[in-house]
């Protein structure tokens, strides 16, 4: 945990000290608020000490009495204080400090008692954020089903977000509805989940973040939703799902979605824009595919690459991963040239480096 964020906890400790001092001395204008304590939660959240969580949980309970009690009825805890508690356990379980399973049980659960709450007159709603930390939770928690586990708090999330209520009807046939929940999903949600399915070695993930893919380009294109877009981390991922995926025919899916993300980019559209981790991926899918033109398709993808960048098409320039990966492509392929061509690479990897390309230093493992 930095320094600046150590510091930032205690002023605002102190501030908010100052401020019940004052109010035990009757100066009721400075008597600290849900906005007072939102800003410590806030400095706890973003702090990332182990015992952040726990110390949020104690604030936020400390609130709910206050204002259930009729101590202090602006004190009730908003969206914005349970987000705090959920972007702790996220913060937690991503720097170890805390178990990634207990993390994303104790986010659910909160998550859960929102929803009944709301839904029983509470005024208090889960907002995207609150169903996007939970899906965080589960995703970087390291549990045997958390891709799936996120992805079943990313459809109720969907579901809350379409659902709509009855409030009004006239004899014309007008009808009124709202949005009960203000969950609109936004893209992060959808990138964990793929990147869940990415990570995960369950059989089936590789279509599984395909899936979510395919439904965040859906989104897009339906016009419903303009925070849900498919962007590079989004197709990254995606591309490293197949990676590691035994099915035959994810190589031939990863360079699609290679071709899809230059044209697109091409059309405009930086956010797409490949990167060196979009080429490797497509080439680790080639390299382990074990298909008869795999160490072909691998070298061609090398060598559009230096095209691109000679042609001012693109900045992306090979690394050492790179080369490993088509020199893996070859050795695997079983042709009679395959030790001479990757033994050609090698060479040119280590006239590369000397000419001053440190990027592909030969026996260096970078990306």
């Amino acid at each position: 945990m930095s320094t600046s964020h150590v510091y930032s906890q205690e002023q605002a400790l102190r501030v908010l000290t100052w401020m019940n001092d004052l109010r035990k001395s009757n100066r009721n204008d400075a008597q600290p608020n849900e906005s007072s304590y939102n800003t410590i939660l806030g400095a706890y959240s973003r702090s990332g000490s182990a015992d952040a969580p726990e110390k949020i949980a104690k604030i936020l309970s400390y609130m709910d009495r206050m204002s259930t009690e009729g101590m202090q009825i602006d004190l009730k805890p908003s969206t914005i204080s349970y987000n705090s508690y959920l972007s702790a356990l996220v913060n937690g379980a991503a720097r170890g400090t805390i178990s990634g399973d207990v993390s994303a049980q104790k986010a659910e659960k909160l998550l859960n008692k929102m929803i009944k709450r709301y839904e029983n007159g509470d005024d208090v709603e889960p907002d995207g954020w609150t169903f996007t930390f939970v899906i965080q939770a589960w995703a970087k928690s390291g549990t045997k089903n958390a891709a799936s586990k996120a992805e079943k708090v990313l459809r109720l999330m969907e579901a809350y977000h379409r659902r709509n209520v009855l409030v009004w009807s006239d004899k014309s046939n007008v009808t009124l509805y709202i949005n009960q929940f203000n969950t609109k999903p936004i893209s992060i949600a959808y990138n964990s989940v793929i990147d869940a399915y990415a990570k995960s070695n369950t059989s089936g993930s590789a279509r599984c973040a395909e899936d979510i893919l395919r439904r965040m380009e859906s989104v897009q294109m339906s016009g419903e939703n303009n925070d849900v877009k498919p962007d590079l981390v989004s197709y990254n991922s995606c591309i490293h799902a197949y990676a590691k995926s035994r099915e035959r025919g994810v190589a031939t899916k990863a360079e699609r979605l290679l071709r899809h993300m230059e044209d697109v980019y091409k059309d405009g559209d930086t956010s797409v824009r490949p990167d060196v981790r979009t080429y490797n991926g497509v080439l680790d899918c080639w390299a382990k595919s074990g298909e008869k033109e795999a160490a072909y398709q691998a070298e061609k993808i090398l060598n559009e690459i230096y095209e691109n960048y000679d042609a001012g098409v693109s900045d992306v320039l090979p690394t050492t991963v790179t080369f490993n990966t088509v020199m893996y492509a070859h050795v695997r392929s079983g042709h009679p040239q395959s030790g001479q061509r990757a033994e050609d690479i090698l060479n040119q990897m280590d006239e590369l480096y000397r000419d001053g390309m440190e990027e592909v230093k030969p026996g260096e493992k970078m990306v």
